[in-house]
């Protein structure tokens, strides 16, 4: 009885050695967030999140982007792009992380949009005005705006909403 016993003992150990020699490491998932859509001129934002699988504070970033300039974060967890002069167009920022696994993907990629600026001539420009004014100016602008049906129409404030 005492032989089956640490026979069966012996077979246990053995195959949990064996299982845990097996088992593969668990590689993060990697995301990158912000982007979103920015004026032009207007810094864009981008972050790297990776999960909880990745325990380890020796992780190495490297972004690149398809336009812009990274004007700050570059070999950090986020990074700032410069957007001067792109109106209308996209960004794509990538992250390749180093320090994971050898078998675990290292790269993710987010895409944010500069607005096209506004073009034309503008229908009103005006400085502080009581309400009824400011009103009466909108008014306009949506009647302007029903008469020509191709047309766009923007409201651009440069100021408090007081």
């Amino acid at each position: 009885m005492k032989q089956i016993i640490f026979t069966l003992i012996l077979v246990l150990g053995f195959g949990l050695s064996v299982l845990a020699q097996n088992e593969k490491p668990l590689c993060p998932t990697i995301e990158v967030v912000g982007g979103g859509v920015v004026t032009p001129g207007e810094p864009m934002n981008f972050s790297v999140k990776i999960s909880d699988e990745a325990k380890t504070p020796d992780l190495e970033y490297e972004w690149t982007v398809s336009q812009g300039t990274i004007v700050r974060g570059q070999a950090t967890t986020s990074i700032v792009v410069e957007t001067t002069g792109l109106s209308g167009q996209n960004i794509t920022a990538q992250v390749k992380v180093k320090g994971l696994g050898e078998n675990c993907a290292n790269a993710a990629s987010e895409v944010g949009s500069v607005a096209q600026k506004p073009s034309g001539d503008p229908l009103d420009k005006f400085g502080k005005l009581s309400n009824d004014e400011v009103k009466a100016r909108i008014d306009a602008l949506f009647i302007t705006l029903g008469n020509e049906p191709n047309s766009q129409g923007a409201i651009i404030n440069y100021g408090t909403d007081e």
